[in-house]
């Protein structure tokens, strides 16, 4: 059975980017994907998701929605 492993992630979180994507790596289950949307909303935000999106062991996608409460908008990402 394959495991789809989602987060949302925006830039002011890359403090603790390298560790959380480490942890990913590390996942045992060999049947998984990895799937990362980035809530950014800022020029900085731009830079980050391109960074990640060089990553090809994973699948990262921009929530480019335009609901402005943060809690919307992760609901929004999983269904856009």
């Amino acid at each position: 059975m394959k495991v789809l492993v989602a987060s949302p992630i925006f830039y002011k979180m890359k403090y603790c980017l390298n560790e959380f994507l480490g942890g990913l790596k590390e996942l045992t289950y060999k049947d998984h994907e990895v799937l990362l949307v980035d809530n950014s909303r800022s020029p900085e935000g731009d830079e980050f998701f391109n960074d990640l999106r060089k990553e090809k062991w994973m699948t990262v996608l921009k929530d480019d929605s335009k609901e402005e409460r943060n809690i919307l908008r992760l609901f929004q990402a999983g269904t856009g």
